[in-house]
């Protein structure tokens, strides 16, 4: 089987499972460890008062968002 990477640079590091670049708009799930971009597989629940982002392997609820009137509320008071 071949492989073709694309670098960036000469004498880069291919990604590999062992060594995976990630890139600085990545989430982590703490619980089981899965990562995406933040625009990624994540599932997204929308609520009257958040948006909850949650991962698509176990369910753990990584963040809560304000949403609605909870967020023009906080964007007020940070006024």
């Amino acid at each position: 089987m071949t492989r073709v990477y694309s670098t960036s640079r000469a004498g880069s590091v291919p990604e590999t499972p062992s060594h995976r670049v990630h890139r600085k708009s990545t989430l982590f799930c703490p619980r089981c460890g899965h990562d995406a971009p933040v625009d990624g597989d994540w599932v997204l629940t929308l609520r009257p008062e958040t948006v909850d982002v949650d991962c698509p392997d176990c369910r753990t609820t990584l963040t809560a968002r304000p949403y609605g009137l909870a967020a023009k509320e906080r964007s007020a008071r940070s006024r």
